[in-house]
């Protein structure tokens, strides 16, 4: 679903079909992470790095537990904005991991 127009002056839009979820923008396809053109991944609806987040919280969980005496019952999520809307993500992939999560407002 397209609403670029809708709103005069919008410069973005959700895709919004097929469960794609991303979010396009005019100029995005003047940047492309290294990580995005590695996988061939570069388009004006990806304005993000192509790295598995999810993955890369759970290697890093994984490394601390490993090297420091940590509590694993009460470990949380936090973030901001879009560390808001990541933490959403990341507790939804994983909730086995969290014991809770919160998030931040300005």
């Amino acid at each position: 679903m397209d609403d670029e127009g809708v709103t005069p002056g919008r410069n973005s839009w959700n895709v919004g079909d097929a469960n794609n979820t991303a979010t396009c923008t005019r100029k995005t396809d003047d940047v492309c992470y290294t990580s995005c053109k590695n996988l061939n991944m570069c388009s004006r609806c990806n304005c993000f790095t192509c790295i598995d987040d999810v993955a890369f919280v759970k290697t890093l969980i994984n490394r601390i537990n490993d090297g420091y005496c940590v509590d694993e019952s009460r470990l949380y999520a936090s973030g901001a904005s879009n560390g808001g809307m990541f933490t959403y993500y990341l507790v939804g992939q994983i909730p086995e991991l969290f014991d809770g999560y919160f998030l931040e407002y300005g």
